[in-house]
This record gives structure tokens, C-alpha cells and sequence, in this order.
């Protein structure tokens, strides 16, 4: 019976459980792809078999469900290039957490790639501390709902005039983008505005 192996990375002060079968290929947990951009598995079944760009190459893909060694626990296993495009899919329809994993996993990859063309030698911990504080300035560019929501309200200035300045421009259609505000900005607003109603 093939049984897959797991271990588990660090992702700035994100974890993430990685597979590896048999033939030395990686795989990830389909739940867990989901999971870390704040959605769940469920979103990533419905990415399968939607008609979305980034999920035609793997229309005919059904995720692998394998036993763990030395665990009595079964996991459906997908590969990283998929839980890439699922996190891709995610990032351009605005999710925040996905952009911000997206952006932290380029730096570090092309960093790493430098250090080995510069001869520089970092220890885990070093490379975990720099993908920590890549992950705290992707968050000026990508504020989670769970980033503002947890700021004490005086770093989260809010007011019924903000709230009337803002709510014609999200309520209507912006396919074509709103002139003066850049997609961060739009991403930026909703999220104040679904954060400070509760306070109303």
C-alpha cells in the first residue's frame, strides 16, 4: 500500500503540513490549501470543476486520498502547482490572505535562489524571520479582515461620513475599476467598512 510521509514547514508564522510520496513528489493537504487563505476545502472542490482560468489545467484532476505512515489518518493530497493556482484564483478575486501567501513564497524563493548566487548561507530560522517580516509588509498592500478587525479602534479611525463617502462606490458595478481608487484601495475600504459596522 503507498503510504505518504508528513512533515511540516514553517511559513513565516504560518504552518503548513507537506506530503511526500513514495516517488520523492510533494503534495499538500487539499483541506489545508483551503484552509490558509481563510476558506475551506469546499472552496478548493468547487475550483476543480469550475471553468476559472487558472483551474483548466487540472479539469480531469481528482485529488489522491492516501494513508500517512505511522498515522491512522487519510489525507486528500493535491499537488503545489494546484494549491498555487487555487491560492492565485483566490488572490486576483481580492482574498487578501491568499495575496499576502502568494507574495511571501515568490520573495522567499527568489531569495534563496540570490543567497545561493551570492554565497550567502542563512540558518532556517533566519530565512523563517525574513519570510515573517515579508509577511508583515505584504500587509500594508494586503490588509486581511482579521488584521483590522483586531486594531483598537483609534488605528482604525471610522465615521458615518467615511461610511457615506464609501458606500456608493462599493454598491455599484466596478468591472472597469473606480477612477482615483487602485484595487487595494477597494479591498481596503470594504474591509473597514464590514469591520466598523458592528460598532454602529
Amino acid at each position: 500500500m503507498i503510504k505518504a510521509r508528513r512533515a511540516t514547514i514553517e511559513l513565516g508564522d504560518r504552518t503548513l503540513q507537506v506530503f511526500q510520496l513514495p516517488d520523492g513528489e510533494y503534495g499538500l493537504s487539499q483541506t489545508q490549501v483551503g484552509e490558509l487563505p481563510g476558506k475551506d476545502e469546499n472552496y478548493v472542490r468547487k475550483f476543480l470543476g469550475s471553468k476559472s482560468p487558472e483551474a483548466l489545467p487540472y479539469k480531469d484532476f481528482t485529488p489522491v486520498k492516501l494513508p500517512v505512515e505511522g498515522e491512522r489518518t487519510r489525507i486528500n493530497l493535491i499537488p503545489i502547482d494546484l494549491a498555487i493556482a487555487f491560492w492565485t484564483k483566490e488572490a486576483t478575486a481580492g482574498n487578501a490572505e491568499a495575496a499576502r501567501l502568494l507574495g511571501a513564497c515568490a520573495v522567499e524563493s527568489i531569495e534563496r535562489r540570490a543567497d545561493k548566487a551570492f554565497g550567502v548561507q542563512r540558518t532556517e530560522e533566519e530565512q523563517n524571520q525574513r519570510l515573517v517580516a515579508t509577511f508583515q509588509r505584504l500587509g500594508d498592500y494586503f490588509p486581511s479582515g482579521r488584521d483590522l478587525i483586531s486594531l483598537p479602534a483609534a488605528t482604525t479611525p471610522w465615521n458615518l461620513d467615511e461610511y457615506h463617502a464609501i458606500a456608493p462606490l462599493l454598491s455599484r458595478d466596478f468591472k472597469y475599476g473606480i477612477p482615483g481608487q487602485t484595487h487595494g484601495d477597494i479591498v481596503r475600504q470594504a474591509i473597514l467598512l464590514a469591520a466598523r459596522t458592528q460598532d454602529w
